[in-house]
């Protein structure tokens, strides 16, 4: 089997570097899915990213997706040959007061509800957006420290008692992220996704977060209005996510 016919094997997927978080992509487990570890975003350089792209290619994928890039961090693709192919709001909040507490409650979110964090995932986002386990764990992973928070509902998407909103926060030093937030549809418009949010944010002020950073999709109003309630700022130029088929990589 030839190098561009192999196809890479989730248990064997390594990162090439301290750099990058690499996953397979759901969509396509051929392309593997990059993001950039928390910090290191800015020290991207061409030609580093050039040999991580190589090792990938070598082990076995055939070309490459990233996480949501700020353009900052977009130069090294794009001098490769990426292509944007969505792009997305980014928000920003400084950290001056504590944020008010929740009034619907949240809990820990523990390895045995996975399974209902990204069934509720799937049914809040479309395809190009929905992770899957590597995915999820990846966003717990790409900071120095994160934490999962779900909310329960008696009336769960399976008929049974069971987690209907989840909430993924890191940080690293002052720098706080709001890495995934989802409702499942049947339960939104009930505070469920302020109560995630409000919870998020005020682990990451306890913690010492000095600024914290959101995303979401052009067209998604709902959660737009939700970050700009809380005091979430648009950030101009926002982000984008970037593809490259590594035939066509410079």
């Amino acid at each position: 089997m030839t190098l561009l016919q192999r196809r890479p094997r989730r248990d064997r997927v390594t990162s090439p570097s301290a750099r990058l978080c690499v996953t397979p992509w759901r969509l396509d487990p051929q392309v593997a899915h990059l993001t950039l570890r928390a910090r290191r975003a800015g020290q991207m350089r061409t030609d580093e990213l050039r040999d991580d792209l190589c090792q990938l290619h070598h082990q076995g994928f055939q070309g490459a997706v990233t996480a949501a890039l700020a353009p900052v961090e977009q130069r090294a693709f794009h001098d490769l040959g990426f292509a944007v192919v969505r792009r997305l709001h980014l928000l920003r909040r400084k950290v001056d007061v504590m944020p008010a507490a929740p009034t619907v409650r949240t809990r820990r979110g523990r390895k045995r509800d996975h399974a209902r964090v990204l069934t509720v995932d799937h049914a809040a986002f479309d395809p190009f957006w929905q992770i899957d386990g590597d995915g999820l764990a990846a966003a717990l992973a790409v900071t120095q420290a994160s934490r999962l928070r779900v909310t329960d509902a008696a009336d769960g998407p399976d008929g049974g008692t069971g987690v209907v909103g989840y909430a993924v926060c890191g940080r690293t030093a002052g720098h706080g992220y709001v890495q995934r937030l989802a409702v499942h549809p049947d339960h939104q418009g009930r505070g469920l996704g302020a109560a995630l949010l409000l919870d998020g944010l005020r682990w990451l002020t306890r913690w010492g977060a000095r600024e914290i950073m959101v995303n979401t999709q052009l067209g998604n109003e709902r959660s737009l209005r939700l970050y700009q309630h809380v005091g979430f700022k648009l950030v101009p130029d926002g982000l984008a996510v970037l593809r490259l088929d590594f035939g066509n990589l410079r």
